[in-house]
């Protein structure tokens, strides 16, 4: 889903678009999976801060080592070494409502969910494990969190 002028901010939009997701896609398959139960229940707001808690101490226990803590290790197919790089290389192009669906599978299923997934973006920096929001660094350069945050202005969307 991109909501950025690609022209502007990096390469040009016919060169990416072989790989653009429709958000009806998304909102297609995610819906078809609350409908089937596959997806837990929303999550009500008053039940966020236990969750919030419960969290940040199985992250200090995994840190002082007083957790069942596995050390990380993956190994996917074909040498892949990260779920980024297995997801890629079993799904090159991610672009209808089939392959993103195939993607949830295979993510839920297969490769950890989205515990292993979170854990990915706070190892390769993206997500900041004190305070459990997306980085807005240069390093790595997540243009969706700099511009959302504020820290980076898209132009022609001043209104």
């Amino acid at each position: 889903v991109h909501v950025l002028d690609m022209n502007d901010l990096g390469p040009g939009f016919s060169f990416q678009a072989y790989k653009c997701l429709p958000l009806d896609a998304v909102l297609k398959v995610l819906r078809e999976e609350v409908a089937s139960g596959f997806m837990p229940t929303a999550v009500s707001a008053g039940d966020i801060p236990a969750l919030r808690q419960k969290a940040m101490t199985r992250r200090k226990q995994s840190a002082n080592g007083t957790g069942n803590a596995i050390p990380f290790f993956f190994a996917g197919t074909d040498g892949a070494t990260s779920l980024k790089e297995e997801i890629v290389g079993r799904m090159p192009v991610i672009k209808d409502a089939s392959s993103f669906r195939a993607v949830r599978r295979m993510l839920m299923e297969e490769l950890g969910g989205a515990g292993k997934l979170r854990e990915e973006l706070c190892r390769y920096g993206f997500v900041n494990t004190e305070n459990e929001k997306l980085t807005t660094g240069v390093k790595p350069f997540n243009v969706f969190a700099r511009i959302a945050s504020g820290e980076m202005k898209q132009p022609g969307m001043e209104e």
